[in-house]
């Protein structure tokens, strides 16, 4: 103990005695960040050009990034990708000034198909929405759970709980978009409840 400044564990392989202790001190001595997952996992690596589409409306705090964007940014740069930014206007100009089209373009939700509808067909397309879902939630379950929608009829009543606590603004994708989107599949009777925060 005093050579290595750990208490050695006594393990015999032959007995099978020690490895409860052995296992115990191998996963109290992992590191915090030991398996943790990427956001982007394997949608880019070492050299990717990925092309980040973030619009600056209403809803983009002023003189800043969101969280999200800062977080992906970051790991795509430590993944050492190269990392070409616009907003939704400059999508076609920003395309055309790569010698190649980028491997992945990531982008805000609300402007999917617009994104969609430009992009290079070699280039892999996914929204911010979709790799944090992945990266903090459970995505298999969110993707079979999105199923329930084809099940729901006009006098269903469906409940939108949202865990940030942010001020809505103007066309708000929570509140005004999903909800619309909703009834325009379902019907206009169809009620939704909408909870954020505290609030539930």
């Amino acid at each position: 103990e005093a050579l290595f400044g750990q208490r050695p564990l006594r393990v015999s392989a032959s007995d099978r005695t020690g490895l409860d202790a052995l296992r115990e001190a191998l996963i109290r001595n992992l590191p915090e960040d030991y398996n943790q997952p990427e956001i982007t996992g394997s949608l880019a690596s070492t050299g990717d050009v990925v092309m980040l589409v973030m619009p600056q409306d209403i809803q983009a705090p002023k003189g800043r990034l969101i969280l999200p964007q800062v977080q992906t940014i970051r790991e795509l740069l430590d993944k050492k990708c190269r990392v070409v930014c616009c907003t939704t206007d400059q999508i076609e100009g920003t395309l055309s000034s790569l010698a190649a089209p980028p491997k992945l373009i990531i982008t805000d939700s609300q402007v999917f198909s617009t994104v969609y509808a430009q992009k290079p067909a070699a280039s892999l397309l996914t929204s911010f929405s979709v790799l944090f879902a992945r990266y903090k939630g459970d995505i298999d379950y969110f993707v079979e759970s999105a199923a329930a929608i084809g099940q729901l009829r006009e006098d269903s009543r469906v409940l939108i709980a949202e865990a940030c606590t942010h001020a809505p603004v103007g066309e708000d994708i929570g509140r005004v978009k999903i909800p619309a989107m909703l009834r325009k599949r379902i019907g206009p009777a169809l009620r939704v409840d909408v909870v954020a925060g505290t609030d539930f």
